[in-house]
């Protein structure tokens, strides 16, 4: 998928807490050594959904760093976390240009920044981070960025978190003739250039771990898949069409094929019929001074 729209986002959010898994938060013991926050740096941040997740269950004081290229997104990004907070009982102040947040057992100090991750990925502030993290974001990009990221945080010793990267399985049901097709249709559009070079695709989240493992990095690899029923119709909606889209970009020869596909899928997911596995990984890699 190439839709970075807030509507998207919001869309997913849930369905992405629901596949995350959670445990591996438990092990980030990174930072706070002397009692400061912990410093995160979020790559492709979009709306925030990332730290919406992170930040209660990392819990204690933080200091998050949220990045992203799309203006647009970054706009959208403190109204998204206001009302969240709001629903949350948590406190919301604006400090500066960020917002201050304070829940139960978590604070956070919250600021956004424009920049293009694909040009400008030495000026992250490595050297002030505990932990860089990202969701979603790990199968958009090149082997020769991966490098260059992993390069940096093992450099200034952070932690990795990379959450819910695709990883090419996508299973639907009831099955159709056509599915397998489409599927490596799609899989195939995911290896195209998403503005980092061509993609890693399906194999971002393995080749990432042998990179980080190769630096030294302790690495746990699992995965987080989404699990969509008939309560996930308009997000089974909106991924058809998108996956469809992609495999005609791919190969328009088989337009008609693919918009049959559509076709049939759209109308199993009216019904409410329709289930959809689509897979995932989530990594965790720790410096060797963790």
């Amino acid at each position: 998928m190439s839709d970075f729209s807030p509507d998207w986002l919001a869309l997913r959010e849930a369905v992405d807490a629901r596949a995350r898994d959670a445990s591996a938060v438990a092990t980030l013991e990174v930072g706070r050594s002397d009692g400061a926050p912990l410093r995160v740096v979020d790559l492709g941040s979009g709306i925030g959904a990332n730290l919406r997740f992170l930040g209660p269950r990392l819990e204690g004081d933080q200091s998050w760093m949220l990045f992203d290229a799309d203006a647009e997104l970054l706009t959208h990004a403190p109204e998204a976390m206001r009302a969240w907070a709001f629903k949350q009982g948590h406190g919301v102040s604006r400090v500066g240009d960020g917002l201050r947040l304070a829940g139960a057992a978590f604070s956070a100090t919250i600021r956004w920044q424009q920049l293009d991750l694909a040009t400008h990925l030495s000026e992250l502030p490595f050297a002030d981070a505990d932990l860089v993290t990202a969701s979603a974001l790990l199968d958009l990009v090149s082997g020769d960025w991966v490098d260059a990221l992993v390069g940096h945080c093992s450099a200034h010793g952070c932690a990795v978190l990379f959450a819910l990267t695709y990883d090419g399985r996508m299973t639907w049901c009831p099955k159709m003739a056509a599915d397998r097709n489409v599927t490596g249709l799609f899989n195939r559009h995911q290896r195209w250039d998403k503005g980092f070079g061509p993609a890693l695709g399906p194999a971002a989240s393995a080749y990432a771990a042998q990179c980080l493992e190769h630096s030294g990095y302790r690495v746990r690899r699992v995965q987080s898949d989404w699990r969509l029923d008939r309560a996930d119709a308009a997000l089974q909606e909106a991924l058809a069409r998108g996956v469809a889209e992609a495999a005609t970009e791919v190969d328009g020869d088989q337009r008609m094929r693919i918009e049959l596909w559509l076709s049939e899928r759209q109308a199993c997911i009216e019904q409410r019929g329709s289930a959809l596995v689509v897979g995932h990984v989530d990594l965790l890699a720790l410096p060797p001074s963790l």
